[in-house]
């Protein structure tokens, strides 16, 4: 979790599309802390403006006449254009196709932009078309994490390129990713020594690699087709699925895709995934989940797992429409009003838990001179029951149905004999045991996270995901009078996820 010592000034990042014009007499501010602390750029990236001719011809292609004539450009002066990651890699190589969701890490004491980029053609035999720009579109895409090149229409894709932009410099890297995939071999071929071999990927660079959002959005939009086996079936769309709009923005749009540290039925473990729901094709039932191990270090990486459900399980419009039909909610609405605040989602997260599953939605108000958002509540929903209440723990406890004050001790162990060992409690007793493992795992993660200690944190993600898998064991199973028909049955198949 220490970050060390790094180069923190960003000159090239997502929101940097405007021209800069650094270095030289006018100096930078840094950072103020017992008065102004300056700086002054010290790259060789852009275009130097020490000498009148450049200054002119940049006076020109940008219209502004103060580029010309300010005291403030001089010797030591440059400018920086092409800023953001997206547009650098598209301007290196051209023939790729750029990710829109660029992502920072500290590698090697600079901070460097990880940008995803796919060899794509339109041309493969025998394969279904899609265009980029509708495919990739969720509640989430901005210009600034859009797909570039949104019109292309392409029936072949591969993750073959990882590229990473220095933040201070904008020194760009193109490094393999796909070592098999014969477009990305051919342009090499075009191109030499524009591609580095994947095995020049440094270390502190691929303990952050991850599997790519956009990738993954053209593979569920195909599989909501093409998850079918059956030929009469597939061609009457009888089983056709649909990604769900997302509940939680008023925008609307596909449900966004989330990364999510997640235990899979057929898992000993939890794997940092990139996860999405499915629902029936016009109806708002969860339909399947789909999750894909994103660790770049994992053997699993790229192997896709799809949880087909059998029963009638809510999905993520119905539990976002029983949240606000919430009786809790509705005052807490009432209480707003009136006030300088509104009141703003989070998203709603699903988790698979023990043949159900399991909603998390954070609600955060936002007004006030800050107008930043501040967590209020916490909604959660498994099975036939919505809960709102205060904090994660306590939500925990009330979906579950553990009762009693904010933090639930475990049942006293009783005395046994020396060499033999405490049976697991079973019934109320594991439930309440389980609620409470799960409050102090959530606790700790929230320290660990104050303190930005990583390794403490990771293992309070681990034993919180272990007590909920306990807390939902112990739940009445599928079929019993109080969830018969709400907490789900899932069927599960596996298939690579590579392009």
């Amino acid at each position: 979790g220490d970050l060390g010592k790094y180069e923190q000034q960003i000159y090239y990042g997502e929101k940097t599309e405007q021209y800069s014009i650094v270095g030289g007499p006018q100096k930078e501010l840094d950072y103020e802390e017992d008065g102004e602390k300056t700086t002054s750029y010290q790259g060789n990236s852009g275009v130097s403006l020490s000498n009148a001719f450049n200054r002119a011809a940049y006076a020109v292609a940008f219209s502004e006449p103060q580029i010309l004539y300010s005291g403030a450009i001089g010797d030591g002066s440059r400018i920086l254009y092409n800023r953001t990651p997206k547009e650098r890699v598209e301007a290196v190589a051209p023939w790729l196709t750029i990710d829109g969701d660029a992502y920072p890490a500290v590698v090697n004491h600079r901070i460097q932009w990880v940008v995803d980029a796919y060899t794509t053609t339109n041309g493969y035999p025998y394969a279904s078309r899609t265009t980029l720009g509708d495919t990739t579109a969720d509640s989430l895409t901005t210009n600034q994490r859009a797909v570039v090149a949104q019109q292309n229409q392409v029936n072949y894709i591969r993750n073959s390129v990882k590229a990473t932009v220095d933040a201070y410099d904008g020194t760009v890297k193109l490094y393999e990713w796909d070592t098999k995939d014969p477009v990305l071999k051919t342009w090499r071929k075009a191109f030499p020594g524009t591609v580095q071999p994947r095995a020049d990927i440094p270390q502190q660079l691929m303990d952050h690699l991850r599997y790519p959002q956009d990738l993954f959005k053209v593979q569920r939009e195909l599989l909501t087709r093409y998850h079918v086996t059956n030929p009469a079936q597939f061609y009457s769309g009888s089983d056709a699925w649909q990604v769900p709009d997302d509940p939680t923005n008023k925008e609307s749009g596909a449900v966004p895709p989330y990364y999510l540290s997640i235990k899979m039925p057929d898992q000993p473990a939890q794997k940092f995934s990139l996860t999405t729901t499915f629902t029936p094709k016009g109806r708002p039932d969860l339909g399947a989940f789909m999750a894909v191990d994103a660790d770049a270090a994992s053997k699993d990486y790229g192997t896709i797992r799809l949880l087909r459900v059998t029963t009638t399980v809510k999905g993520p419009g119905q539990v976002q429409s029983e949240l606000n039909g919430n009786d809790d909610v509705a005052e807490f609405v009432r209480n707003l009003k009136g006030t300088d605040s509104d009141i703003e989602y989070g998203n709603l997260l699903t988790v698979p838990l023990e043949g159900g599953f399991l909603y998390i939605e954070p609600v955060y108000t936002r007004g006030g001179t800050q107008n930043y958002p501040l967590l209020r509540k916490v909604a959660a929903s498994y099975g036939s029951k919505t809960v709102f209440e205060n904090s994660l723990g306590e939500a925990l406890n009330s979906v579950f149905g553990v009762t009693g004050p904010g933090t639930t001790q475990p049942p006293a162990e009783t005395t046994r004999p020396p060499g033999t060992t405490q049976p697991p409690a079973t019934g109320d007793a594991a439930l309440k045991k389980a609620i409470a493992d799960a409050q102090k795992a959530y606790a700790e993660g929230e320290a660990a996270l104050k303190k930005q200690d990583w390794t403490a944190y990771g293992k309070a993600q681990a034993d919180l995901q272990d007590a909920l898998q306990r807390a939902a064991a112990a739940q009445p199973k599928p079929g019993s009078t109080s969830d018969a028909g709400n907490s789900g049955k899932a069927d599960k198949s596996s298939g690579a996820g590579d392009g």
